[in-house]
């Protein structure tokens, strides 16, 4: 289930992700300071749980600010009959799969 837990508990559940990338605010002065960091694991077409098949299943991005907490996540589907929906209410109900 997507919450309020702090990175440990995700990579402890789903394991590393498949990509990481820092996440940048402006300073206005032209550059940016590093203010959290983007975290990608890829799912089961069926949202079961995670996956390592590139090109099936949807997406899960997980933004974490600079203590290592959610604070935004998103979705994005690829080759799934999975709707958006269908994979939001997947994330949100905290079924046992998806722990």
């Amino acid at each position: 289930m997507i919450g309020r837990n702090d990175k440990a508990y995700y990579l402890e559940k789903w394991g590393e992700p498949l990509a990481r990338q820092y996440t940048y605010a402006n300073t206005g002065d032209g550059m940016g300071t590093i203010n959290g960091e983007e975290l990608l694991w890829l799912w089961k077409a069926d949202g079961t749980g995670p996956s390592d098949q590139r090109g099936q299943g949807w997406e899960l991005f997980l933004e974490l600010d600079n203590q290592g907490m959610v604070s935004n996540w998103r979705i994005g589907t690829f080759r799934t009959s999975l709707t958006p929906a269908d994979a939001i209410a997947v994330s949100a109900s905290g079924r046992r799969t998806m722990r």
